[in-house]
């Protein structure tokens, strides 16, 4: 009997030593998310001088939307297109392993369904990138 409550007073404290990390985990999940937020989604200036930008790729997953990452990467060229300063947009990225979509071809469809059509500059897709 004596070392049943000796099995669960160890496993009791493990479990809070657990639990304690846990909550430390989380606790510091939402302070990085709060911080990429609150840094990256601030609004971005163009310089005057800029009339070309490069948007990055993200997987592609078969079968289903543009992931959130790549979403807001299209939707920032889509809002920096608004200001009529930008010429050309590239969209680069290929084709990831296990999937068939092409990173850049996806985002030059999904940009060209969702800008207004006076407002879509040049677009020069690179296809062959894997990794950036």
């Amino acid at each position: 009997m004596g070392v049943f409550f000796r099995m669960v007073s160890f496993m009791r404290s493990n479990l809070l030593i657990i639990l304690k990390a846990f909550i430390c985990f989380a606790i510091g999940l939402y302070i990085c998310t709060f911080c990429t937020i609150y840094f990256y989604n601030g609004d971005t200036q163009i310089d005057e001088n800029v009339d070309t930008i490069v948007v990055l790729g993200a997987a592609v997953v078969q079968n289903e939307d543009l992931n959130p990452c790549l979403t807001a990467r299209v939707d920032k060229a889509i809002e920096l297109s608004k200001s009529g300063k930008i010429k050309k947009i590239i969209f680069s990225g290929g084709v990831d392993e296990g999937t068939l979509k092409n990173e850049a071809l996806e985002m030059k469809k999904y940009f060209i369904s969702k800008a207004k059509s006076d407002q879509i500059p040049e677009i020069i897709t690179e296809e062959n990138s894997t990794t950036t």
